[in-house]
């Protein structure tokens, strides 16, 4: 994978990220992309899910009361 910081390093500064917001963005992205492929080999869709699943949110679900 070629490192994502270098296609585009001036994408954080457009969102207002400073470096160590960037870098945690695109370990999270190379962490999907990982467990994706590795969904892509599991012998059945219920062993798919648990690895799509298992890189966590880069910001965590909130829950807003109705």
């Amino acid at each position: 994978m070629t490192p994502l910081r270098h296609k585009r390093p001036d994408g954080g500064s457009r969102l207002c990220w400073g470096d160590e917001r960037v870098d945690q963005e695109v370990a999270h992205y190379v962490a999907r992309v990982r467990a994706e492929r590795a969904a892509h080999e599991q012998p059945d869709d219920a062993a798919a899910d648990a690895f799509r699943l298992d890189p966590p949110d880069v910001v965590p679900a909130v829950t807003v009361a109705a």
